[in-house]
């Protein structure tokens, strides 16, 4: 830290002479106003080599909350400062504005109300809520009031800030600085006002990285481009707010421009779901403390903080030659310029004084540049204007440090009572540097830019508020178009846009601050990695940088991964034969504090079964710091992995001599003893042709549960793989389920209102039968709750769904059945006591007698006895015991066979019609689609139109006949008795 004297005070103490001094670091809380750093009319007398941190006037108008509200307010004309910051409202000055904003917006806009000083924490609100805190003035005076700013972006589940720093060192004209350094804040929900999650450590190096992870190359150049955008903005504003705020302070007749000031800003910036960020806050005197803790653990906020004021210094006092780099880049870029007092035509575009001069040398030292020899330049040490390197015996190099560091000449030394030692400096500047090849990490010059066409408009609009005074706030700085000494930003701007692209010429479509960021420090992960493993090490790691990351995945059976594992990879894919239904599967961390957990941060961390439906299953592993009481989640991995279908025989097996073959039931899941098991060939049919004609001779089956098999073609029954399974049929022995022709199925349907009541396999129905009868699936979701959807069949149909039972909630908290069913019926209403209302009951392993005694009980109470009711039967499924779900045995499906058998009789007992889909799912257990419990057997999957328009399709050859089944069964060929 540096030291509370001024360097007024130390004059007069005989410490230090009067010019004896080059850089003045103000840690007190103001901005210049005091003499707490250096008194406001000691400014103009500086020296050119001596520099203050701090700019006057900056704590009343960006620093304070509520001044940078009062300024939104007054420049709300201005597009470029209108853009920085949601609309705020500080109060209680624009109450009355406030109140007519948030009679516009409709109940569910939020607001975000800030306390009167900064630290105190946030609550977030709706408009109706601030409506009614206005009305009853619960609203403090010095609070802020912001609009939302929309969909936050989330980081591994939780929402982030992010803190930045911004360099100032010139004022008109501007020159600003951006560091790679950021630091970023994990918050909680807005419901908990987004406090600070703590221990969470981030840089925004990091952040950047994983936006490139997880949504691409083009979502992280949005991110860094718009966040430049923002910072520059941001400076270009100030560079026309504060100057005014010197207004009395003259040398020689001009108006003072603080020459000597910079300042270091902390810009807290929050994004939305589109990498777009908002202007928090910005702070004039940004936070760089940390602990003794912190530097031990290599925290890299600590490291981070450390190297930002490391960097300032640096900047500040380099010294190095580079007039010959400005003579050739002036010689390069503009043959249409001029120097006052050496040649100054009227044909002249721009005419450089010599204050333009200094600015372009220490814009052009401040970058970092080094000499290259030039000849015959606009700017020689010998004939440039008198003018010399201001480094070049510009005092005794100065600096007013306090116990942290002691003044030497020309560098800093760490002083003995320094909290930092020099081991430990080695140590933190080590651990920075820890990459073979790295970026160069520090300040980056983000004004002014290779990319200056940029900032055009923005230029553009703030000076013509100026010119117009369409802003209070901009209206003080008139002054600046009138002097003609000195060029103000926007005269150099052309300029020195062309001679930083000179200087720093930069891809297409790359910004300043996207190429000074190390994006590529994964590389350090990876070579640890690589080196963790050479050595054979199967322990962890206790480097922090490891914390997110896996060493390993292990799969059993093993399973090829495409692309082969590394840490830095999270998304990988994978094919398994169709056999396999189940893998175990786990991970192993890095970081001996963080652990891999199935699913979410919550799940196993052992090696746990996973079950594998036909199709894609996603399996995912998250990365958790076990350090706390509640993990946090660090990272993420993602398996895609595929189980292949049966092989279809090519050529087509019924084409040639081929067998029709029976499946009653598996003999793996041998769930009827007296029923025989596996594929038996049917002698009665000689041919797949002669099997289909039978079916179609068959008469209608008058209810849904007639006892039957899967028939399927195979070359021979005794090989399973030599079956086509894709031709496979389910078939009662006595009649079938002929499939209803589109228009039969919308006019059997017209006017009726069909109500299911049950778990996913009935919702998958649902869709299944919507999707035919309107052609397309429109919409879709996987609902847990109560859906109605009314129009379907040209508007003639209405489908309504609730879902039961809530298994994952408390016994205590669960909806009771009758509730659930009346609720439905009350939603879908009107319903008519016909058939017209018909009511489908159903799920996988919980419906029980009782409930379709409710059932009969609730329609009776509601007047509806003439509904037709349908239960579907019990389903196959939790027959793979897997994490989350219970496991059914062989014993225990027998009994759920008796059971559905029962239920059955039970529902034929009241005159109900069924739907069995019990023998049939359970004969083809390995068939069943993603999900844990392995019982669905139907999947839901998005489709794009070539318009554009994302369709849906219900996918699943077996919850297809079923469903065809239940269209039979509302829409009979003749009616049972009741």
């Amino acid at each position: 830290m540096f030291t509370s004297q001024t360097p007024e005070e130390a004059v007069a103490g005989g410490q230090v002479g009067a010019h004896d001094w080059r850089l003045l670091v103000c840690l007190a809380y103001t901005d210049g106003d005091t003499s707490a750093c250096l008194p406001r009319k000691l400014l103009p007398a500086l020296s050119p080599h001596q520099k203050v941190g701090r700019v006057p006037g900056l704590r009343g108008t960006l620093w304070r909350r509520e001044a940078l509200c009062e300024l939104l307010h007054a420049s709300r004309l201005v597009p470029p400062v209108r853009g920085l910051v949601p609309v705020c409202y500080a109060l209680p000055a624009h109450a009355a504005h406030l109140t007519a904003a948030a009679h516009a917006l409709p109940d569910t806009a939020q607001w975000v109300v800030k306390a009167a000083h900064s630290g105190k924490g946030v609550t977030v609100i709706d408009n109706r809520k601030l409506l009614e805190d206005l009305r009853d003035k619960r609203l403090g005076s010095g609070q802020v009031v912001q609009a939302h700013w929309g969909p936050p972006l989330q980081v591994l589940g939780a929402y982030v800030s992010v803190r930045l720093y911004l360099l100032i060192t010139s004022l008109q004209p501007l020159r600003a600085h951006a560091h790679t350094h950021g630091e970023v804040v994990f918050r909680h929900p807005p419901a908990r006002g987004y406090a600070k999650m703590q221990g969470r450590v981030w840089t925004w190096t990091e952040l950047v990285s994983w936006v490139g992870r997880t949504s691409g190359e083009e979502a992280t150049r949005a991110m860094v481009g718009h966040t430049e955008l923002v910072l520059a903005t941001l400076a270009l504003a100030a560079d026309i707010l504060l100057p005014p705020k010197l207004h009395n302070l003259r040398r020689a007749s001009r108006r003072y421009r603080c020459e000597g000031c910079y300042q270091l800003l902390g810009i807290d910036l929050v994004y939305n779901s589109s990498f777009y960020p908002a202007l928090l806050g910005v702070s004039g005197q940004p936070d760089l403390s940390f602990t003794e803790s912190h530097l031990a653990a290599h925290n890299p906020h600590a490291l981070g903080r450390i190297q930002v004021a490391g960097d300032v210094l640096t900047l500040l006092t380099r010294e190095a030659q580079v007039v010959p780099q400005v003579n050739e880049a002036l010689v390069e870029a503009s043959d249409n310029l001029g120097v006052v007092g050496v040649d100054c035509l009227i044909s002249h575009e721009l005419c450089l004084t010599q204050p333009d001069l200094q600015y372009l040398l220490d814009t052009r030292r401040e970058s970092g540049a080094f000499t290259k020899p030039t000849e015959n330049g606009l700017l020689d040490r010998d004939t440039s204007l008198g003018l010399q390197e201001l480094q070049e015996g510009g005092g005794t190099g100065w600096l007013f440090y306090n116990d942290s560091y002691t003044a030497g000449q020309g560098k800093m030394a760490p002083s003995r009572n320094a909290r930092i030692t020099d081991d430990q400096f080695v140590q933190m500047s080590d651990t920075r540097q820890t990459a073979k090849k790295k970026k160069k990490s520090g300040f980056t010059m983000i004004y002014p830019s290779p990319v200056g066409r940029f900032y055009d408009q923005v230029i553009t609009d703030l000076y013509h508020a100026v010119s117009f005074n369409t802003s209070t706030a901009f209206a003080t700085a008139a002054y600046l178009l009138t002097e003609s000494w000195r060029h103000v930003t926007r005269d150099l701007h052309s300029l020195v846009t062309s001679l930083e692209a000179h200087y720093r010429s930069l891809p297409p479509g790359v910004t300043p601050m996207l190429a000074s960021l190390d994006l590529n420090e994964n590389e350090d992960i990876e070579e640890k990695w690589l080196k963790h493993q050479e050595q054979g090490h199967s322990r962890c790691m206790q480097d922090l940088a490891t914390a997110p990351y896996l060493q390993r995945i292990i799969l059993v059976p093993d399973i090829a991964l495409v692309p082969t594992f590394t840490p830095l990879v999270t998304t990988y894919w994978a094919q398994v034969e169709y056999e396999v239904i189940m893998v175990q599967v786990t991970g192993v961390a890095l970081h001996c504090q963080a652990e891999a957990r199935l699913d979410d941060k919550f799940g196993p961390s052992t090696l746990v079964n996973h079950t594998l439906g036909l199709g894609e299953n996603r399996v995912v592993l998250a990365v958790v710091d076990i350090g706390h009481s509640e993990p946090w989640t660090l990272n993420t991995y993602t398996l895609h992995l595929t189980r292949r279908p049966p092989p279809i025989p090519s050529p087509d097996i019924t084409m040639n001599t081929h067998q029709i073959c029976a499946l009653k039931q598996e003999c793996e899941l041998r769930i009827a003893p007296s029923e025989p098991c596996g594929l038996g060939m049917e002698s009665s049919f000689n041919s797949w042709r002669d099997f289909l004609a039978h079916s179609q001779s068959l008469p209608a089956c008058p209810q849904g549960n007639i006892h039957g098999r899967w028939m399927v073609p195979c070359e021979s029954c005794e090989r399973r793989a030599s079956c086509d399974w894709s031709r496979t049929l389910w078939q009662p022995f006595t009649c079938t389920h002929p499939t209803l022709s589109l228009h039969r199925l919308r006019h059997c349907l017209h006017g009726k209102t069909l109500v299911f009541l049950g778990d996913s396999t009935n919702r998958g129905m649902l869709y299944a039968l919507l999707e035919r009868l309107n052609g397309t699936l429109t919409t879709w979701d996987k609902t847990h709750d109560l859906r109605v959807i009314r129009g379907a069949n040209q508007g003639h149909t209405t489908f309504a769904f609730a879902y039961y039972p809530k298994f994952w909630l408390p016994s205590n908290q669960r909806p009771v059945f009758d509730q659930t069913l009346y609720q439905l019926l009350l939603r879908a209403g009107p319903l008519h006591n016909s058939s017209d209302t018909v009511v489908v009951i159903g799920g996988v392993h919980w419906v029980a007698a009782q409930h379709l005694h409710m059932v009969s009980s609730a329609l009776r109470r509601e007047g509806l006895e003439g509904a037709k009711v349908i239960l579907k039967t019990l389903g196959a499924g939790f027959h793979v015991a897997a994490p989350g779900v219970h496991t059914v045995s062989l014993r225990d499906h027998s009994r759920l066979l008796e059971h559905s058998m029962n239920l059955a009789s039970y529902a034929h007992h009241r005159g109900y019609h069924v739907v069995d889909t019990f023998n049939m799912t359970a004969a083809r257990y390995r068939h069943f689609l993603q999900g844990k419990c392995a019982c669905h057997f139907h999947q839901v999957v998005a489709r794009r139109k070539p318009g554009g328009e994302t369709v849906y399709h219900v996918e699943g050859e077996i919850n297809a006949i079923y469903t065809n089944i239940l269209a039979n069964a509302i829409c009979p060929h003749h009616l049972p008795a009741r």
